[in-house]
């Protein structure tokens, strides 16, 4: 995965595609933040970040989390169940509002989304590494840089909740 730039509207998202079509395909999507969404986040379809201290994100590539904690303001632990041909969704709220309006399905929303292939069906961790970036926002055009870890997860779990990444 590249870097990618994104303006989080105020919550980051990430889902799994294939959980989103399932809620969302016969579903309307309730607008009513955070409360609409707590079915997918009870399911761990999505991992839901709110972003109140800056909107301006970069998530830079995948690395074991586990070895660099050092390098990090904070480290968030969530959990996504993914299924076959699943896909990773990193969007922002606006997007994400937009994508379940219209049933879920990323490939009928209209432009680009940033995704990553998921190469297995099953429960993962995915941490989370916060760095506040933001007194050097000229250098890098964000408040927060986050990198991703995704690490397939056997055992128990608790249900996914909206985070403040600070």
């Amino acid at each position: 995965m590249n870097k990618i730039q994104l303006v989080s509207e105020g919550v980051l998202v990430l889902a799994s595609s294939k959980g989103l079509i399932a809620e969302y395909q016969n579903k309307e999507f309730d607008y009513n933040f955070p409360e609409g969404i707590k079915n997918v986040l009870y399911n761990n379809a999505i991992i839901c970040l709110h972003t109140p201290d800056g909107d301006n994100l970069i998530i830079d590539e995948l690395e074991n989390i586990e070895f660099v904690k050092q390098k990090y303001d904070r480290i968030i632990e969530q959990y996504i169940e993914f299924d076959i041909d699943d896909e990773l969704l990193i969007i922002s709220h606006a997007d994400f509002t937009m994508l379940c309006d219209k049933g879920g399905d990323y490939t009928k929303y209209g432009w680009p989304i940033e995704k990553l292939k998921i190469p297995d069906s099953g429960s993962y961790k995915i941490s989370i590494g916060v760095k506040n970036v933001s007194d050097k926002f000229e250098k890098y055009s964000a408040y927060f840089l986050l990198t991703l870890s995704i690490d397939k997860f056997y055992g128990d779990f608790n249900r996914n909740t909206v985070i403040e990444i600070v």
